[in-house]
């Protein structure tokens, strides 16, 4: 899987400086080469194929072109559904998030993107875990919860879910622009002062209270 060793990092970078027709163009074309046949592939084919098709499920719904996304996730899924919890050799290099609950994750971070944080909230409950997926996603993932309790008007279940990652992963969220986005929007949408957790919370990410 040497192309998608070399390929999905280039989808990330496109993706970072916003060239999102083209990271989907790049995923696409390279997934379609290296298209396992599900009823035989090895876990690592599974996972390859699975992380090129996020990648460009990714830069579809940020490009707005929500069905697109939608039917590149379907795509992903029935990879992710055969892979299971199977062990993927050098996951780290080869994508770690290609089963079912890291397709289901992306699906919840579309829809955050689509602007339908009722949709994204009602998808995060479905949410089974899996082995393969990283601590950081999973993390990602309750700051994509959180933003959807902003949106929706439920400010103390968002509070809530960042005062648990201050409790688990304090150094990660630290370090996370979304975080902070978050967190000002609380603090923006409050109709009075902010609370000592929230005056906390801006601290710690670097907002301000």
């Amino acid at each position: 899987m040497a192309g998608t060793e070399a390929v999905a990092p280039m989808c990330w970078l496109l993706l970072r400086v916003g060239r999102f027709a083209d990271a989907k163009t790049l995923a696409i074309r390279t997934a379609d080469q290296v298209e396992p046949r599900l009823s035989t592939a090895a876990p690592a084919e599974l996972a390859g194929w699975g992380q090129l098709l996020l990648k460009a499920a990714a830069a579809a719904v940020r490009d707005a072109r929500r069905d697109e996304a939608s039917d590149i996730l379907d795509l992903a899924a029935a990879g992710a559904l055969r892979l299971g919890n199977q062990r993927v050799p050098h996951a780290d290099l080869i994508g770690n998030d290609s089963s079912p609950e890291g397709v289901h994750l992306m699906r919840v971070e579309s829809a955050v993107i689509a602007g339908q944080p009722d949709r994204a909230l009602a998808l995060a409950e479905e949410v089974t875990r899996f082995p393969q997926v990283t601590p950081s996603s999973r993390q990602r993932h309750r700051l994509d919860v959180a933003w959807s309790y902003v949106q929706t008007g439920q400010h103390s279940a968002a509070t809530g879910v960042l005062l648990g990652l201050r409790d688990t992963a304090a150094p990660w969220l630290r370090q996370q622009p979304y975080a902070r986005d978050i967190v000002t929007e609380l603090i923006d949408t409050r109709s009075r002062a902010a609370s000592a957790e929230l005056a906390e919370l801006a601290s710690l990410v670097g907002g301000s209270a």
